[in-house]
C-alpha cells in the first residue's frame, strides 16, 4: 500500500482500473501473464500467473493460474447474471425483471483471452484507514468486464425468461 498506493486524507488507497499490457497512472503497475501465449490464447505453462509488475519488474502482486482456475471452475462453469433494472420516480429504485443471462461452457483460457484483449480489467478498491492512529484495513481484489462482454466467456450465452406461467 505505501509503494503502490497513494496517500490522501490519512487514507491509503490502492485502485484504479488496470487493464492488461499498459501501465496504470496512480499505481505505476503493469498488469500481465507469465506462462499464457497471447498468440495462440493457450497456458504454455500450468505453473503461470497474472501479475502486476513495477517498472524494474518487480512483482507487486500475483495471482497463480492454478489459484485462479480454482476459482474459476466454482463461480464460472455454469453462471445466470441476474440483471437489475432502474425505475426513476423522483427517487432510483431497483428491481430484477423476468429475464437472465444464462452462460454455459466456459474455460479458464476464455478468461486469460477477455484479460489480454483488455475485455477484463482488475479494479483494485483496496484502502487502510486511519493511518496515523489506529489503520483499519479493507482489502478488495476484483476483477471486472461490462455486460456486453459476458458472452466471450462462454460456448452458449442467452437470454432465458423466468416469467412464472399464470394459473
Amino acid at each position: 500500500m505505501k509503494k503502490y498506493g497513494y496517500l490522501k486524507d490519512d487514507k491509503y488507497n490502492f485502485n484504479g482500473y488496470h487493464k492488461y499490457g499498459t501501465r496504470q497512472e496512480k499505481t505505476g503497475l503493469l498488469l500481465g501473464t507469465l506462462g499464457f501465449d497471447t498468440n495462440s490464447g493457450k497456458i504454455t505453462d500450468a505453473d503461470g500467473c497474472l501479475f502486476l509488475a513495477d517498472p524494474d519488474a518487480n512483482f507487486a502482486a500475483s495471482w497463480s493460474f492454478a489459484k485462479l482456475l480454482d476459482h474459476w471452475k466454482i463461480k464460472h462453469a455454469q453462471a445466470v447474471y441476474v440483471p437489475t433494472l432502474t425505475k426513476k420516480n423522483g427517487t432510483r429504485s431497483y428491481y430484477f425483471g423476468d429475464t437472465v443471462k444464462l452462460g454455459t461452457g466456459t474455460n479458464f483460457e476464455k478468461f486469460l483471452r477477455s484479460m489480454v484483449s483488455q475485455t477484463i480489467i482488475y479494479d483494485p478498491g483496496s484502502r487502510i484507514r486511519n493511518v496515523s492512529k489506529k489503520p483499519e484495513p479493507k482489502k478488495r481484489n476484483q476483477f471486472r468486464m461490462k455486460v456486453k462482454d459476458l458472452s466471450d466467456l462462454y460456448n452458449s450465452f442467452e437470454d432465458v425468461s423466468i416469467k412464472r406461467a399464470q394459473s
